[in-house]
């Protein structure tokens, strides 16, 4: 054991030193199974003879750890040593979580006002198409009925140069074949417009009204 020869010894050396001691060894011995010199061999025998078991106490004040000297603690609203040097805190996890959970928070938060917008933008746009579906559906007249061989005159939508002034509606048509929305007709007179089309009847004029 690389002990130092003039270290002082732990109670439970001490200890051991008594007990091989008792045995019947002899202070060098002694000195040379523990490791230390034969003066504090013979110190603590001296001391256990004149005192007993409880001079191998330790009655030292300072018996206790090395103790390690403490951070410095600056107490309110001082700044840190990092402050007055960078200019700017130093951030904590703790502040990193708080605003992890802010902004989870803040995101939660927008989505649930962005979804009330959406709602509120829906039902007002339902709200508008409804009352534009009344108002148009007070003028709207409703849709003459033609049967087959049915004259009638159909609207004209191919507009172009020099056709402001022309006629709104190409006459005369003959219904040929009647479908559920559309009728398929036939041109009956020489004349503008195509020979075979399919209109709707809101396009339709009966031939007797252009008369």
């Amino acid at each position: 054991m690389n002990r130092n020869i003039y270290a002082n010894l732990n109670p439970e050396d001490r200890g051991k030193v008594i007990g091989l001691y008792n045995a019947g060894h002899t202070r060098t011995k002694i000195a040379q199974i523990i490791g230390c010199n034969r003066n504090t061999v013979s110190l603590w025998i001296r001391k256990y003879e004149e005192r007993g078991m409880k001079s191998l106490k330790d009655h030292r004040k300072n018996n206790h750890r090395r103790r390690f000297p403490q951070p410095i603690r600056i107490k309110g609203d001082s700044p840190l040593p990092f402050e007055l040097l960078i200019g700017v805190k130093m951030k904590q996890k703790t502040d990193l979580t708080v605003k992890d959970a802010v902004e989870k928070e803040f995101r939660l938060q927008f989505e649930q006002d962005l979804d009330q917008l959406r709602k509120r933008a829906k039902e007002q746009i339902r709200k508008v198409q409804d009352e534009n579906r009344k108002t148009y559906n007070l003028r709207r007249r409703k849709p003459a009925k033609y049967r087959i061989n049915d004259l009638v005159a159909i609207k004209r939508v191919q507009v172009g140069p020099g056709k402001k002034l022309c006629a709104k509606y190409l006459v005369p048509y003959k219904v040929v074949r009647v479908k559920s929305n559309n009728y398929d007709i036939e041109r009956e007179m020489p004349g503008e417009g195509p020979k075979k089309t399919s209109s709707c009847a809101e396009y339709i004029k009966p031939w007797s009204s252009m008369l």
